[in-house]
Parts: C-alpha cells; structure tokens; sequence
C-alpha cells in the first residue's frame, strides 16, 4: 500500500491533536487530584481539631479553586474554632457572592456574629437563612440568635421545632437541652430527652441516656439513673 505524502501529512496532524488532547486531559486531571487531596487532608486536620493545619490546606485548595464552595465555607468554620471571627466571616462572604443561596454559609455567618457579639448582624443573617431553607439547622441558629436577644420564650419554640423538624437526630435534642439547663428549666430538659431516648430509630440514645442519667441524678433520682447508664453501657 503506498503512501502519499497528503496521507503523512494527516497522520502527523491527526496524532498531535491526540497528544495535545491527551496533555491537556493529563493537565487539567491534576489539579482536580490536588484540590481533592488537600480537602481531605484538610478535613482529616479538622476531625483531630488540628484547625491551623486545616485552615493551611483550605487555603491550598483555594489557590487550586478560588471559588470551591467547600473549601470556603469548611475554613470559615475552622477559623471560627480558632477564635477568628473576622477571618471567618470574610471566607463566608466570599462563599455567599458565587452563592447567594449557601446555608451553610448563612449559617457560618450567624455563628460568628454571635461570638462578635453583633446581634443585629447575626439576626440579619439568621432571615436570610430562614428565608433558604427552614430545616432544623436552621431553626437552631433561631434559637441561638433568640438566646443571645434574651428572648427565651422564642429560643424554646425554635428548640421544639428544631427537634419536630428532625426527631431522630441527636443534634438539636443537645442544643435544646444545653439551652434549657441554661435558663434553669430542667424539667423541658428532661421530658425532651425522654422522648428522644424513647424513639426507635434515635440515632444517638447512649449519649442521651447518660445525659437524662445526670438530670435523674441531680434530682436524687439515683436508682432511675443507674437503670440508664445501664442500658446506655448496653448499647453497642
């Protein structure tokens, strides 16, 4: 089979459109692989409460991805644990402008104005959030910004709504109760976490029973609270 020069010439183009092709695959692979590398060494560093090292590799998946709304929103939280407010709210509103709509930025943002004590500021972002999404997650931060304005009696309708919106879940059954104990109602504690350990597909009723045992406890209901600690070393 002869063949022609025109032939040569195609098979030259042909095969450095597929090298060219196959180079910028093998480009544009590796900083995926490296973004992804450094948000999971970034969240392993948060597990360990290593908040510096997370924040370190955040930032190194930023500069992969400016706009990786993870990344963002995950080192807001983490300079929030590392008392940085300010630092936090800025990684927040950087989230918030590619996403307006970011609850967990919202979120982030209600928490840190809280700690800068900026009520109105934390109420602000507490509409928006509501305004999002109106989950237990959100309730919650209701329930904070209410606290914090001293309206108890709203902070304890966000707590029971908080639970009704998810009654399995463990977190707004703690909050609720952190809550309660705070303004000295045990009893609201208490009838929550009774419920709460009653529930069949509780997901964390060891931590709630040794919980309610201490309440039982602080009511000299001692025998009560050795049958819960009990049942919650029972629990595999």
């Amino acid at each position: 089979m002869k063949i022609t020069k025109t032939k040569i010439a195609i098979l030259a183009v042909l095969a450095m459109f597929l090298l060219s092709t196959s180079a910028l695959a093998i480009y544009q692979f590796r900083p995926a692989k490296r973004l992804h590398r450094h948000l999971v060494k970034a969240r392993i560093s948060s597990n360990a409460q290593q908040y510096g090292n997370a924040v370190i590799e955040y930032d190194r998946a930023l500069e992969i991805d400016p706009q990786n709304e993870l990344a963002l929103v995950e080192s807001g939280y983490a300079r929030l644990n590392l008392e940085q407010p300010d630092r936090a709210i800025q990684q927040f509103e950087r989230c918030i402008r590619f996403q307006p709509g970011h609850q967990g930025a919202w979120m982030g943002m209600v928490r840190a104005k809280l700690v800068l004590k900026d009520i109105d500021g934390a109420s602000q972002a507490c509409d928006k959030l509501l305004s999002i999404r109106r989950d237990h997650n959100s309730l919650l931060a209701y329930m904070d910004v209410s606290a914090a304005r001293q309206a108890y009696g709203e902070a304890v309708k966000a707590a029971h709504a908080a639970i009704a919106a998810a009654p399995d879940e463990y977190e707004p059954v703690r909050r609720s109760v952190d809550l309660f104990r705070q303004i000295k109602q045990e009893s609201e504690a208490r009838e929550v976490l009774e419920s709460y350990v009653k529930r069949p597909a509780a997901k964390e009723r060891q931590r709630a029973l040794v919980t309610l045992a201490d309440i039982y406890s602080r009511e000299e209901r001692f025998s009560e609270a050795l049958e819960l600690l009990e049942k919650a070393v029972e629990i595999k």
